[in-house]
């Protein structure tokens, strides 16, 4: 994906979704400007849980409901 976007897209953002805090990721989010010339930067990562439960935490539960962004602008 940044071989991709790179020399046509830049302020490149990379933030990695875990289903747990302590699990491996499940899914990668970039986001980036068309045109810009920004470096990439890697963002805190998303846990979708706690490590018990099935509950989501406070951050997912925020973003599904509209109360946050995903990348937190």
């Amino acid at each position: 994906i940044l071989d991709a976007i790179e020399g046509r897209f830049g302020d490149a953002e990379l933030l990695c979704v875990h289903p747990r805090p302590d699990a491996a990721a499940i899914r990668i989010v970039v986001r980036a400007v068309l045109g810009a010339r920004g470096k990439l930067s890697i963002r805190p990562p998303l846990a979708l849980h706690g490590p018990s439960g099935n509950a989501p935490t406070e951050r997912t539960e925020m973003i599904n409901n509209g109360l946050a962004s995903l990348f937190g602008d």
